[in-house]
């Protein structure tokens, strides 16, 4: 039955991938039928994903555009992924056609200082020519409208007359608290681990990183759900492509809005099946979203953006993320050492230099 993975799907979103028994009482679908969709849920194009808490890991979150300089030009994919080994970075993309360069940072609160410090490094070593970071309010990722998405032929049904006529409404935006919770290395590393392979059972899990059962069970109840370091689980569509899941993400922000205008392209991205993620800025003057679009579907959704907020036209600017150019990473666990955050910033500037150089010749 084609509302079956439907079903399975929103359930998920609440309690996660693991647990059959409660998702077949949630969905009233056996719990065979719970653990067969459970597996063939990618293979319908939609990823699993669990959501961090990263404001209770003591993380700030920031959208950031940068600028090469003129030596190190070519060897961008080289900086960023040095960046996320040494300085923080989970994300980052090229968007075409402009050939702008953004990721996203999460920088403990605790080194925020040295972190500035670092970013001036950088462009003195004439490696940046700047960086544009904005720290975010939050980062949200909406639950997917299972409602509109067909599970068996991998197509969207959108009526998108409809959603002008039916927009949600939107709160007001509120920052999220961060309010750091006792961490450990093996609660990193779950975390981790189920970033890399939701559906890992956490048995599995804790024979990859080589550690009693009962003990990763303990970390997981006690610190992981217990401190909610877990939001919920994100179902999102990837697509199908010449190569696997390849549908190419479309990024929108708007720069400059007002306290109205926020609100208002706020309820036109969530009213949009195909939303993966949106973004308010902390000053709540940007807006930021990103939306996986089939092809077929570009036409409409592009119309739907213009005639709802044709008003902000001048405050938006949007690319395509270059798939081939761009990833996204776990929590930078690497970088937690006895018991904190560790950074410093001359030496990660040295190690980026030294990682760009040696690729250089």
């Amino acid at each position: 039955m084609k509302e079956i993975p439907s079903k399975v799907a929103k359930a998920i979103a609440k309690v996660g991938p693991s647990n059959y028994s409660l998702i077949s009482r949630m969905a009233k679908i056996p719990e065979s039928t719970v653990r067969y969709n459970v597996n063939r849920l990618s293979r319908m194009g939609i990823l699993i994903q669990p959501a961090i808490a990263y404001e209770k890991l003591g993380f700030e979150r920031y959208w950031a555009f940068f600028e090469f300089g003129d030596k190190y030009r070519g060897k961008e994919k080289q900086f960023f992924e040095a960046m996320n080994e040494n300085a923080y970075l989970i994300y980052f993309t090229r968007l075409l056609p402009q050939g702008k360069y953004v990721a996203v940072l999460t920088v403990p609160t605790s080194v925020r200082a040295e972190y500035s410090q670092f970013i001036s490094g950088l462009i003195d070593e004439e490696i940046l020519k700047s960086c544009q970071m904005h720290e975010l309010l939050w980062i949200r990722h909406p639950e997917m409208k299972a409602e509109h998405y067909d599970f068996g032929a991998k197509t969207w049904d959108i009526d998108w007359e409809t959603l002008d006529r039916a927009m949600p409404s939107v709160a007001e935006p509120k920052s999220e608290e961060l309010a750091q919770q006792p961490i450990d290395q093996i609660d990193l590393s779950i975390l981790k681990e189920m970033q890399v392979d939701s559906i890992a059972p956490l048995t599995k899990i804790a024979r990859k990183l080589k550690i009693n059962s009962k003990t990763a069970y303990y970390h997981y109840r006690n610190h992981v759900l217990a401190r909610k370091l877990l939001k919920n689980y994100v179902l999102r569509w990837r697509g199908f492509g010449k190569r696997k899941y390849v549908t190419p993400a479309m990024k929108f922000w708007y720069g400059g809005l007002t306290g109205a205008e926020l609100m208002q392209v706020q309820k036109v991205f969530n009213s949009i099946p195909l939303i993966w993620s949106d973004a308010i800025s902390k000053d709540r003057s940007m807006y930021i979203a990103e939306l996986a679009i089939p092809a077929e579907q570009l036409p409409d959704l592009l119309s739907f953006v213009w005639n709802n907020t044709q008003q902000f036209s001048s405050k938006l600017n949007f690319g395509f993320s270059d798939s081939p150019f761009g990833d996204g990473y776990s929590i930078p666990y690497q970088m937690f050492d006895d018991g904190e955050w560790s950074f410093d910033a001359e030496k990660a500037v040295s190690r980026i230099k030294h990682i760009l150089v040696a690729n250089r010749k």
